[in-house]
C-alpha cells in the first residue's frame, strides 16, 4: 500500500513540474510581448522631444571628452624649497 502511495506522490509532483514548466514556456514569450509594445507605445509619445535628448547626448559626449583630454594645468608646489646654503 505505501508502495502505491509513493507512486501517485511522484506522478503528482512530476505533474506540477510538468504544468509550471509548460506555464512559463508558454506564458513568458507572451509577456514579453507585451512589454515590448508598452516600451515602444511609450517610445513613441517620446518622439517630439527626440532633437532634445540628441542635443543632451551630443553635450554630455562633449563634456566627457574634455574632461577626459583637457590639457593639464601647471600647479606651483605649495611646500617651500629648502633654504640654499
Amino acid at each position: 500500500m505505501k508502495k502505491a502511495a509513493a507512486h501517485w506522490s511522484d506522478l503528482g509532483a512530476l505533474t506540477t513540474a510538468g504544468t509550471v514548466a509548460a506555464t512559463i514556456l508558454c506564458c513568458l514569450p507572451f509577456a514579453t510581448c507585451v512589454v515590448g509594445a508598452a516600451l515602444a507605445a511609450f517610445g513613441a509619445r517620446l518622439m517630439p522631444l527626440q532633437l532634445l535628448f540628441i542635443g543632451l547626448s551630443l553635450s554630455s559626449l562633449a563634456y566627457s571628452f574634455y574632461q577626459a583630454y583637457r590639457p593639464e594645468r601647471h600647479v606651483r608646489p605649495t611646500v617651500a624649497a629648502p633654504p640654499r646654503r
